[in-house]
């Protein structure tokens, strides 16, 4: 069903995973796998805590997110 480049989006999809309501915290979130995460959490209906180093980094990729 699934294989290494499955990604996040796809798992979520596929098994119809819902989130909604559920807490997820995400370090790294500011790029790489971190980031794709954020991003298919949200969608899937998580609030998403974003936990980086970098805060000025991090306010463009929230913006992001929330759309």
């Amino acid at each position: 069903m699934f294989s290494m480049k499955s990604t996040a989006a796809e798992v979520i999809s596929k098994l119809s995973i819902s989130l909604i309501g559920k807490n997820v915290v995400i370090t790294g979130a500011s790029s790489g796998i971190g980031l794709e995460c954020a991003k298919v959490m949200a969608n899937a209906g998580a609030n998403v805590f974003m936990m980086n180093r970098n805060l000025e980094k991090s306010a463009p990729l929230l913006e992001q997110i929330q759309k």
